[in-house]
């Protein structure tokens, strides 16, 4: 008997998305067959997706079926240590020569955690047919219906037909990456949504395509939900298997019919430059959160990855990374031409003379660079280099056995960390992270919001000073007024647990006392007002989630265009002062590029008529302040109503409602829903704001 023989097999075993009737006859009959059950948790005691379709099936779980426990989280290093748990249990099971068979939901071989407990079991696997085998281990996947598959199916709508492209992709490569591809393909299939769907929905509409999108939830489940009109969906809580069906059907047509040769600029290309190119730093995210295939990028550079190795197991390790990470390239000294072209064919490049001769044309693309060699000798070819943090490319050492994967050089703003994190999630190996911020698990000032397309504005004095203050745990405050609320769970690859205690949020400067804080981070659309902070002595930091100005570059942005009108809706506590109602008004106006002169209409609830700030605003204003009853506020739909307002004032909106009420019998379509004040005495002001139809 044979080492293999006496070892059993690591089956990942495909039992569809939800519905127990889209289990195939072969995952049925490995399921009642006399192989060991293993089945993913997110912690300990918690429920399995995929335990709870085969009881649905009607099948008995084993009494030995085991739970592995894979947290949800994006963090490498949390996730290495994971799947190196799991993978010495599997191996020890196997040893005693009993197939394991481990539950997955969908496909085990589309962005799954099977993949990543495969590669932990064999190590560095090599392909052997159908399967692999490395070391007496045999891998083996019976394969599933996906949930995209499904989703299709339930809502009646083909993904692709004729020559239709189709890109599937997970939500998390970005807004940019996502806003391209728009016009690359056909079908967009976006998955795990949860993170970016606001941000995704408005992408949509600025797009034309908000009524070609469907939204599937657990599809197949008996908590299965699937909303067409996506618009409803703002503001909504959505579960983590949650996709998006996109359909363009306006797209341009360039690629040729059946029987044509494809041009250089295909589908596929298109798509890998784009990835390349799109400033996202976090990359796709598998089913419990890890990444891979992906593209880095630098501070908006875009980049390839050039793999250096220059010794025949290096290379072996690198022609492993250029199939797992797109737009990488082999480059090896051309004494090893042979085996650099085995190990990458068609992606590598060998060259002549000493390996220092080729790093001035690598910094100078700004390719991201993997060197599989010691630091020590990396650290001597980059050092004549080097140049600032802004500018300098993400620069990454990986041992020969593809053990430890360390960012040396532009960690953050260059990406080296982010690329480090993928490289160890393709290896199984474990990212080695230095910046202190990552230490720490804190906030990295310097990569807030890039996953979600955020433009940063600082100076680089101001940078350092806040990111000094973080990391020190020292009073930082964050102001938010726009953007995506849920930018810490896929914050510089994933953080865990609470917010740093020493970060203080807020969604207005009036709640802060900004004499407390060493550094100010400024989330919105608009300029932070300069009688903010005219006192402010600490760093300030400010973020553009509509995708600001880049530093020195000229205002382009557009005037207020005054053939907009403009409809506001007021809200106030009693004894309001004309004052907070001013800045309240000024604020929300500039957050939607309008000035005073567009106002058209201004409305409010009958409770308030006799309120003495609304009366001094409008006659500041020369407005005619127009007082509805709550029975006709209560009569407008809106897109958030609150049983709180209607128990204080008999209707369920009163500044969206008016503002809806005032922009005429057409009822406009909201600007801004709401925009709320709180001033030095504790009283609230709250401005919504309607665009007029003219239709």
């Amino acid at each position: 008997m044979n080492e293999l023989s006496r070892r059993g097999r690591l089956i990942g075993c495909s039992l569809g998305p939800g519905d127990p009737d889209l289990i195939t006859r072969r995952a049925w009959t490995a399921l009642q067959s006399d192989a060991r059950w293993i089945y993913p948790v997110t912690g300990p005691g918690a429920d399995s997706y995929a335990l709870a379709i085969v009881r649905r099936a009607g099948l008995p779980v084993p009494s030995d079926a085991l739970a592995l426990h894979f947290p949800m989280t994006s963090a490498p290093a949390i996730l290495a240590l994971a799947w190196a748990r799991a993978g010495a249990q599997c191996a020890e099971l196997l040893a005693a020569g009993r197939d394991l068979l481990f539950l997955v939901e969908g496909d085990a071989s589309t962005y799954s955690t099977f993949g990543h407990l495969a590669r932990a079991v064999r190590g560095l696997a090599s392909e052997s047919g159908f399967g692999w085998v490395e070391e007496g281990v045999e891998v083996a996947v019976i394969p599933g219906v996906s949930s995209y598959h499904a989703a299709a199916a339930r809502v009646g709508a083909p993904l692709v037909e004729e020559d239709d492209t189709l890109a599937i992709m997970p939500a998390a490569y970005g807004i940019a990456v996502i806003d391209q591809l728009i016009d690359t393909f056909d079908t967009l299939v976006l998955l795990k949504v949860k993170p970016l769907l606001d941000p995704l929905l408005d992408l949509l509409e600025r797009r034309g395509l908000i009524d070609h999108a469907c939204f599937v939830e657990k599809v197949g489940a008996p908590d299965e939900r699937v909303v067409r009109a996506v618009a409803t969906l703002r503001g909504a809580s959505v579960a983590y298997l949650s996709l998006l069906l996109v359909r363009n059907p306006g797209r341009v047509r360039e690629m040729p019919k059946r029987g044509g040769s494809l041009p250089s600029s295909s589908a596929e290309d298109a798509a890998l430059r784009i990835a390349a190119e799109a400033e996202a730093s976090d990359a796709a995210l598998t089913e419990h959160g890890a990444g891979r295939p992906v593209s880095v990028h630098g501070a908006g550079r875009p980049v390839s990855i050039a793999v250096l190795a220059i010794t025949r197991a290096g290379i072996r390790l690198a022609g492993t990374l250029v199939q797992c990470l797109p737009g990488a390239h082999l480059y090896a000294p051309e004494a090893l031409t042979a085996a650099a072209a085995a190990a990458a064919p068609g992606a590598c490049t060998c060259y002549r003379g000493p390996t220092r001769d080729l790093l001035p044309t690598l910094f100078a693309d700004g390719s991201a660079i993997v060197a599989i060699f010691s630091i020590g000798v990396l650290v001597r070819l980059i050092a004549p280099h080097l140049r600032d943090k802004y500018q300098d490319p993400a620069v990454v050492a990986l041992d020969e056995t593809g053990r430890f994967v360390i960012p040396v050089l532009g960690g953050h703003l260059g990406g080296a960390n982010a690329l480090a994190g993928r490289i160890a999630a393709a290896l199984g190996a474990a990212p080695v992270l230095t910046t202190a911020s990552d230490c720490a698990q804190t906030l990295a000032v310097d990569l807030l919001g890039r996953e979600l397309g955020w433009t940063l504005e600082a100076s680089p004095q101001d940078l350092l000073r806040a990111s000094a203050a973080m990391v020190n745990a020292e009073p930082v405050a964050l102001v938010q007024e726009a953007g995506s609320a849920d930018w810490w769970t896929g914050h510089a690859n994933g953080r865990v647990g609470p917010l740093p205690a020493n970060l203080h949020c807020a969604r207005s400067l009036a709640t802060l006392d900004l004499d407390r804080y060493r550094a100010l981070l400024w989330i919105s659309d608009r300029p932070l007002p300069l009688s903010a902070f005219a006192g402010f002595q600490g760093a300030l930091v400010s973020y553009r989630p509509g995708g600001g100005l880049k530093p020195g570059a000229p205002d382009q942005r557009p005037a207020p265009n005054p053939a907009l009108r403009l409809a506001l809706g007021l809200g106030c506590d009693r004894g309001t002062s004309a004052a907070t109602l001013e800045r309240a008004v000024a604020e929300a106006l500039a957050a939607v590029g309008a000035a005073p002169a567009q106002v058209a209409a201004v409305a409010s609830i009958e409770l308030k008529a006799d309120e003495a700030g609304l009366a001094e605003l409008a006659a500041n204003h020369g407005w005619q302040i127009l007082f509805y009853s709550a029975a006709q506020l209560a009569a407008i739909p809106v897109p958030n109503p609150s049983e709180t307002v209607r128990r204080h004032t008999g209707t369920p909106s009163v500044s969206a409602a008016a503002a809806l009420l005032a922009a005429g019998p057409g009822g406009g379509s909201l600007l801004l829903e709401k925009h709320k004040v709180l001033d030095a005495q504790g009283k609230h002001a709250t401005v919504s704001i309607a665009r007029i139809s003219d239709d």
